[in-house]
């Protein structure tokens, strides 16, 4: 990848690299991966990812993308009867931390409209603010919602955050599952090709991966130097997507 990243460096700029260290490649490259990582998730809105259906994170992330069961031990009843929560202190394992969220997966039983307890349904992101419109009190209000609802609040220790995610007052909650994509290796020198591992010293990313990260390495090291191709490369750019 650092030859990659000099050789399209140099056809870009028909210059060679302007006597960039391996050190210097290798930091534009893992801000690059992660740029890409980011990208594919939440896209330029910076809009919450699915799952399902979404092809290109199945295919780009798919040896980042981790679904963790959440033991019942470890969800605790909140503020209402139909409200459940857990945080990632002790549900995710350090070997293979969460850095992205991805989605989060609930079965339950219901009566109406029926669905069997082994249907695993997505929740539907609110706002936090939002939350006491879907709770459920016993004897006031019976909430109806088909999905799930959730929100993610991040007050808790730094590195930790609490999910929360709500039922509606026709079903039972029975287990829950966290989907998310733990951070990729750091890209060295040294490093191997990827072998569908999440392995020190191996890319955690496949090979059909690496150009797209060369190329916003690129972008960015333009960037960087404040390069007029990088603005011209830009406007380009703008104009494809218009």
């Amino acid at each position: 990848m650092i030859q990659s990243f000099l050789q399209y460096y140099d056809r870009v700029t028909n210059y060679t690299a302007p006597g960039y260290e391996n050190s210097e490649i290798l930091l534009f490259l893992n801000n690059a991966q992660d740029e890409f990582i980011r990208n594919i998730l939440y896209g330029k809105e910076n809009q919450f990812p699915i799952l399902q259906g979404n092809q290109r994170l199945e295919a780009d992330l798919f040896s980042l993308i981790t679904t963790k069961s959440i033991s019942n031990t470890d969800i605790s009843v909140g503020n209402w009867i139909n409200h459940f929560k857990f945080n990632t202190t002790t549900t995710i394992p350090t070997a293979r931390p969460l850095q992205y969220f991805v989605d989060l997966l609930v079965t339950l039983t219901r009566t109406y409209p029926t669905v069997s307890s082994g249907y695993k349904l997505s929740c539907e992101h609110i706002n936090p603010r939002d939350a006491s419109k879907f709770a459920y009190i016993e004897g006031i209000n019976k909430p109806h919602f088909i999905n799930p609802v959730y929100w993610i609040e991040t007050y808790l220790t730094i590195g930790s955050k609490e999910f929360n995610f709500m039922v509606d007052s026709y079903s039972t909650k029975s287990a829950a599952w966290l989907v998310y994509t733990a951070p990729p290796k750091v890209i060295t020198a040294t490093m191997t090709e990827f072998d569908n591992t999440y392995t020190d010293g191996i890319m955690s990313l496949p090979s059909h991966t690496h150009q797209m990260i060369v190329d916003i390495a690129v972008r960015q090291a333009l960037q960087a130097m404040q390069d007029t191709r990088y603005q011209t490369q830009l406007a380009e750019q703008q104009i494809k997507n218009e």
